[in-house]
């Protein structure tokens, strides 16, 4: 009886097939979210200074990644207005307003901390296009304060 051989072939390299670590040097704590976004952004010092666009090149709970044509210095107090894609109730579209200060900079890239931030509405859904005026009135009265 001839000897058995037996023919092993190479495992693959399951290193290879992992997915990378993820660094443990990156201090910032909230995921990021790859959402490009048109945006408008306001430089304040007391009043508006100058305007600007871009889009956004991420976003997470206390940042945005933007870039724009011309980058913004470091520390400067910002609003952003970006046109958020879901509308509300499927019906009304919402702009996501922020209030920051940029943090850093890098080529047309500005990234700035959020410090307060809301969604406003961008439009009316068309139902509310019927109301009487003078409803209209006593709303805006209540919303202002008025």
């Amino acid at each position: 009886m001839a000897p058995m051989r037996i023919t092993t072939s190479p495992l693959p390299n399951f290193l290879e097939l992992a997915p990378p670590p993820v660094p443990t040097h990156d201090r910032r704590a909230n995921i990021r979210y790859p959402l490009v976004l048109g945006l408008k952004y306001a430089v304040a010092r007391g009043k508006v200074v100058s305007r600007g666009q871009g889009f956004t090149v991420n976003l997470s709970r206390n940042g945005v990644l933007f870039e724009s044509a011309e980058p913004l210095s470091v520390g400067l107090t910002v609003e952003l207005c970006v046109a958020w894609p879901v509308p509300l109730n499927g019906v009304t579209g919402l702009n996501f307003w922020a209030q920051g200060r940029t943090v850093r900079m890098h080529g047309q890239l500005t990234a700035v901390q959020i410090l307060n931030y809301e969604f406003r509405l961008r439009g009316r859904p068309r139902h509310e296009h019927s109301e009487r005026p003078q409803m209209k009135a006593e709303k805006s009265a209540r919303v202002h304060g008025s």
